[in-house]
């Protein structure tokens, strides 16, 4: 009898979720369909008591998926509406998959069909429409994503970790460096199309390309370096706010002039929470930012042309200028 018990319970789980799938699959805020078009559709479980899918659908409600049924129509209609995500959260989340270069084209593909399962077919065939693969250098090799948990399993562990580290040549071929690396994983982070592990080799954090790291093998040895990571880990955002900071030197105040019109260049590398001052003509304006001083720094300004320049500090001001000299004498030649 226990048994007989057991075997209808499972039966009756199988048929919820057979019930739920038909219904997220087949209907939404536009779509619906009715109790003999769920039957039928249930066709294969031989399960005929329209009250007993009622039953189904009422304890679904109680486990989260509601269930809207409109007994205003002959015959009653039933279709899902409220989704886990929105199409719109849906999109920018495909998009954000669509666009990273560091993911591979299958894993892309892959997360993306993962995705589209939490609407029905039609909106999954409206995302199909509105999502475009942007062509974007991607990741061939699929040991990254192997080195990636593993070094997200040693992180949490708190155990050392062992990998080599290249670069390309201009073949496009790898060059390991010869010794192998051992480090004590803190971190990893995303900045600008690309992950780093943040470690400690023994002497001083520091920051590695995720995609430059190849054979990571978790260690024995428990991890090092944790007051150091406590340390630097309260300016990590400040390091990851922008593409210069991370790599950069130590933190400093810059004030940077710009024209009031571009304005929007310094807003979108530093934020909006800035305290922008007009000049007396109302055609300049100052805004003093924080930044981590380095050639990337140096070479987003250069960047900007005579749009953006340093107002002060003076040293700052002499290192740009350092760096303009040195880039001027390369095309002197």
């Amino acid at each position: 009898m226990a048994r007989q018990s057991y075997t209808l319970l499972k039966d009756r789980k199988f048929r919820m979720f057979k019930v739920k799938q038909i219904l997220e699959t087949e209907t939404d805020a536009s779509h619906y369909i009715t109790m003999s078009q769920l039957l039928e559709l249930m066709d294969e479980e031989k399960e005929k008591d329209r009250r007993t899918l009622y039953e189904d659908i009422r304890d679904l409600e109680n486990l989260g998926t509601k269930v809207k049924i409109s007994k205003g129509y002959a015959p009653p209609r039933l279709n899902v509406e409220e989704r886990l995500f929105s199409i719109y959260e849906l999109k920018l989340m495909i998009d954000a998959v669509a666009s990273s270069k560091f993911l591979t084209q299958k894993a892309t593909e892959e997360i993306i069909d993962k995705l589209k399962m939490f609407c029905s077919r039609y909106e999954a065939t409206e995302l199909n429409r509105q999502t475009l693969i942007a062509n974007r250098t991607k990741r061939i090799d699929t040991e990254y994503h192997d080195n990636v948990g593993i070094l997200s399993k040693a992180i949490d562990a708190k155990k050392k970790v062992s990998f080599q580290y290249f670069r390309l040549n201009y073949r496009n071929k790898r060059e390991y460096q010869k010794k192998e690396i051992i480090v004590s994983p803190w971190i990893l982070l995303y900045s600008r199309d690309n992950y780093y592990l943040l470690a400690y080799d023994g002497k001083q954090m520091k920051y590695y390309r995720l995609d430059r790291i190849d054979n990571v093998v978790m260690l024995e040895d428990k991890s090092e370096g944790e007051e150091e990571y406590k340390k630097i880990k309260e300016e990590l955002p400040f390091r990851t706010q922008s593409s210069f900071n991370l790599f950069g030197g130590k933190k400093v105040i810059v004030k940077l002039r710009c024209p009031v019109f571009y304005y929007y260049l310094i807003a979108d590398q530093f934020g909006t929470n800035l305290f922008p001052v007009l000049e007396n003509n109302k055609e300049y304006l100052t805004v003093s930012v924080p930044v981590a001083i380095g050639d990337q720094f140096f070479g987003w300004l250069l960047g900007m042309g005579t749009k953006v320049t340093i107002v002060e500090p003076p040293e700052v001001k002499k290192q740009m200028v350092e760096l303009m000299t040195k880039v001027m004498s390369n095309y002197s030649k």
